[in-house]
């Protein structure tokens, strides 16, 4: 699905963040600073595109306030009305990009 929305691979992409996140270490606070090694060594970003790796990341969410603790098992309610989400954000999308090329002309999601 992501090659259908961008022509970076995926993998690029995700490293490239990485890059940008330890670039821009000093527009962060300390405590998110020091989140971002571990962020990157246990690719967050790549696990969040797969079930098993949202279903970790809404266990780990859980754990740090109650009121988040209905978030586990959120991932059966992801693959029961999966068609339901896809569609919203097919719809949705092309709305963020327009959206995006408005506010920021010239930027990366305007037209040549």
């Amino acid at each position: 699905m992501w090659s259908e929305y961008s022509k970076v691979p995926l993998r690029k992409f995700i490293a490239e963040m990485y890059r940008t996140l330890e670039r821009r270490d000093d527009w962060l606070t300390p405590e998110v600073s020091a989140i971002i090694g571990r962020m990157q060594k246990e690719n967050w970003l790549g696990t969040y595109g797969t079930i098993p790796g949202l279903a970790l990341t809404f266990r780990r969410v859980s754990q740090r306030r109650a009121f988040l603790a209905p978030l586990v098992g959120a991932e059966d309610d992801l693959t029961s009305h999966y068609q339901s989400f896809t569609t919203a954000f097919q719809s949705f999308y092309p709305e963020v990009i327009s959206f995006a090329a408005r506010e920021n002309p010239g930027g990366a999601l305007s037209s040549p």
